[in-house]
């Protein structure tokens, strides 16, 4: 390596052995100082390349090392980098790491496909896999997963660039349709403009994908309105029958008291609590946003609403989210023919 070159050069802080003899040059010159036994354990890549001749591994001239070690340049980023040198020199990484986020995960299978380190992709896919719902029950769960692994719509262009790298999608084409309804909650300015990583890296997308994820995110936005709408309607337009509701002695109430009631206590302890978050969720393209469905079982525990309007607005409710739940395949734009569970109004 030429002397200015080498000036140029950032030695890692954490990943520079005195006793390593590569070096691994990532994006910015950031040098990491390993050990090549270590790599070739991990990764088919390195023990491929190791197992080259003596004199092709040391280069023609010392010029070409630093320290006397190889320097193998990589496109990667040095925070990719670093993150594949934890999972090798750490036992256990992904089980004793501090706080797992997606963008660690999403490195650690971005290089650990592209260097063959298959354990590695094979124990980060199924933190992938929980982020999207199996079915319409699973929906606030899968939500909390990711909510777990610090993931935002910010991250949703990276993780379908990482499904589509890997073949996930190939494989289980189910997770695109998810893929693309997480880039549907992005605003159209970050669709068309791209996100980043969290290490600074752009991530664009397609023309092709910018038009099917603008296609999807209209139908999601209608879907969400209308939830949005149903909900804050309800009590002003009551359509029950069998409105009843019973004082602290278990007599039944006067009708018109009750349904009186039940509106009030709807406006009150529901519509008017809605928080924008709640709002701007629906409004943006989600149509599963929870916070409606946890507030009347709320309402419902403390009697503020009567059995026969909370079943009712209940019942509307999970009808908008079965529906949506239903046609998504279709409203993604996906023809294949996947394996996705039609949900039951029970579902929510």
């Amino acid at each position: 390596m030429t002397p200015n070159a080498f000036a140029t050069v950032e030695r890692d802080t954490d990943f520079w052995f005195f006793d390593g003899n590569v070096v691994l040059l990532a994006q910015g010159n950031v040098a990491f100082r390993v050990h090549q036994g270590v790599l070739a354990l991990h990764a088919e890549f390195f023990a491929s390349k190791f197992q080259q001749s003596p004199q092709v591994l040391r280069g023609p001239t010392e010029e070409e090392t630093i320290d006397g070690c190889l320097i193998i340049p990589l496109d990667d980023t040095a925070y990719d980098i670093r993150q594949l040198l934890l999972s090798m020199y750490r036992k256990n990484y992904l089980k004793t790491i501090k706080e797992l986020t997606f963008s660690v995960v999403a490195a650690l299978m971005r290089v650990g496909d592209k260097y063959g380190a298959h354990d590695l992709v094979n124990d980060c896919l199924p933190y992938v896999r929980r982020m999207r719902p199996l079915s319409l029950r699973s929906v606030k769960k899968a939500s909390v997963r990711r909510a777990e692994l610090k993931f935002s719509h910010h991250h949703a262009v990276e993780a379908l660039h990482l499904c589509r790298a890997v073949g996930l999608l190939a494989e289980e084409p189910d997770i695109l349709i998810w893929m693309l309804f997480f880039c549907a909650q992005l605003d159209e300015h970050d669709l068309r403009n791209g996100t980043t990583r969290v290490d600074g890296t752009p991530e664009k997308l397609s023309d092709a994908d910018i038009a099917q994820i603008l296609a999807l995110k209209k139908k999601l936005q209608r879907r969400g309105a209308d939830a949005l709408k149903a909900a804050c309607n309800f009590a002003r337009k009551p359509s029950v029958n069998n409105c009843e509701l019973y004082d602290e002695y278990g007599d039944l109430k006067n009708p018109n008291a009750v349904t009186a009631q039940c509106n009030r206590g709807f406006d009150t302890y529901v519509v008017s609590c809605i928080p924008q978050e709640a709002k701007a969720a629906f409004l943006r393209g989600d149509p599963f946003e929870p916070w409606i469905m946890d507030k009347l079982f709320e309402v419902a525990e403390r009697d503020w609403m009567c059995a026969g309007c909370f079943e009712a607005v209940l019942h509307r409710q999970l009808w908008l989210r079965k529906d949506c739940w239903d046609e998504l395949p279709t409203l993604a734009g996906i023809d294949d023919d996947i394996d996705w569970d039609a949900a039951s109004l029970c579902s929510w």
